[in-house]
């Protein structure tokens, strides 16, 4: 079998050339999570449970489809700034819907609700700050605020949840 050349793509907006594997690996992870979203979501408890993985499935389709789309498929100059905008705003969709399953399945309601209404703004926030190129240190800063808030909600995830799930949770956020 003939290796498949590495053939880079031209980033017109920096003016250097970016890799195609990463494309490639998200559109594999694409084919990967549609299956998977939809199982995980149809064997979750009906009603809330069913709804926070799906929401978390979704947010998870949403950056992987967006980050393929973003560098296997546009070449223009104005399409690659757009798509750039959108692969960075993702990030933020991706965080809040992997705190969807723990706020309102693993923390009590009081607790939950809110901080997952928090978590949903600041996301907004940062997407806007990324879609418009405003503010761009504090949409990185962003990225790590509403990353690290997950240790004000820890001694009650842990409580409930467990010290597996933890760690399984810590981990998905670190990779």
């Amino acid at each position: 079998m003939t290796p498949v050349p590495h053939i880079p793509v031209f980033q017109h907006s920096t003016g250097k050339w970016r890799p195609r594997w990463r494309g490639r690996i998200h559109a594999i992870a694409v084919a990967v999570t549609i299956p998977a979203g939809i199982i995980l979501t149809l064997v979750a408890p009906a009603g809330i449970a069913r709804f926070a993985v799906g929401i978390y499935a979704l947010s998870l389709l949403a950056l992987y489809s967006t980050s393929a789309s973003y560098h296997l498929f546009t070449r223009s100059l104005k399409g690659q700034r757009t798509m750039q905008q959108l692969d960075h705003a993702m990030v933020y969709v991706l965080i809040a819907g992997s705190y969807t399953p723990v706020c309102l399945l693993a923390l009590p309601r009081k607790v939950g609700v809110p901080f997952l209404l928090a978590i949903w703004a600041t996301a907004a926030v940062g997407m806007g700050l990324k879609i418009t190129w405003k503010a761009k240190r504090l949409g990185h800063a962003l990225y790590l605020i509403i990353g690290w808030a997950a240790l004000l909600i820890l001694p009650w995830a842990y409580h409930l949840a467990g010290f597996t799930s933890l760690l399984l949770y810590a981990l998905g956020g670190i990779v």
